[in-house]
């Protein structure tokens, strides 16, 4: 089953490439080392649900990311 998460982390753009369909939401609220922090903390617990994180779109105005995942059991997230 296929889901869209979401979780704050600052406006850094991250750097993913792959295939994939869902849209993980990322607002601007932490600084520093958050990005990591929360990127690391997904590919820990996407060892069960996260299978690719595949692309993003930085929107500086805004100040999000867009990450587009695929979710699936059995695969761990690919950060590129």
């Amino acid at each position: 089953m296929k889901d869209t998460f979401k979780c704050p982390i600052i406006e850094t753009p991250l750097n993913a490439s792959a295939e994939g369909d869902l849209v993980l939401n990322i607002t601007s609220f932490l600084g520093g080392m958050a990005l990591a922090f929360v990127i690391q903390s997904l590919v820990n617990f996407g060892k069960r649900v996260y299978s690719e994180v595949v692309n993003y779109r930085a929107h500086k105005r805004a100040q999000k990311i867009l990450v587009e995942v695929k979710t699936g059991e059995g695969k761990n997230p690919k950060l590129v």
